[in-house]
């Protein structure tokens, strides 16, 4: 995913499927960064201080351009983080697509500042706990269908931890 969003950022024209092989990590990194911090409401210097933490130097201008870049090139965030804004200022909540609900009601604060952070958290929430409801679906997966395969031939196998988006 990344490494597509780069392609789009930077006009790498990249073959599909995409890969990471394809491109450098000074490439990839400022998209992967930019995109995490775009749903987290970054600005250019919080992504200035997340690329040198990554070992690239970039200016605060150059990291401007990339945000408006990676907004350019997933142009439908822009209204799904609005939508979700707009969700949790009508009802003070959001709710994921599988119907798990975060309160905020940061969102109807006085102070401008802690409305923001509601606002992020909005859709902040639905894509993180969207993410947490596949990954157990994958797990309950793997637990009722996988592992009984194995078990019926005469295989051993408990998975045993779960990493962000891995199942070990």
């Amino acid at each position: 995913m990344h490494t597509g969003t780069a392609d789009k950022m930077f006009g790498l024209n990249l073959q599909r499927p995409y890969s990471k092989k394809q491109i450098e990590k000074e490439e990839r990194d400022p998209a992967k960064r930019t995109g995490f911090g775009v749903i987290t409401g970054i600005q250019a210097q919080g992504l200035v201080d997340q690329m040198r933490l990554q070992g690239i130097v970039v200016s605060e201008e150059e990291a401007a351009k990339w945000i408006v870049d990676w907004l350019a090139a997933c142009p439908a965030v822009p209204e799904y983080m609005q939508r979700c804004h707009r969700e949790a200022m009508a009802y003070g909540y959001v709710r994921d697509w599988s119907g798990r609900i975060r309160y905020l009601p940061g969102i109807h604060s006085p102070f401008r500042h802690i409305r923001a952070e509601a606002g992020r958290q909005s859709h902040s929430h639905k894509i993180q706990a969207g993410a947490q409801s596949i990954m157990k679906i994958a797990m309950a997966t793997a637990w009722f269908e996988i592992l009984p395969y194995w078990v019926a031939r005469g295989k051993f196998i408990v998975p045993t931890l779960q990493v962000h988006a891995s199942l070990m």
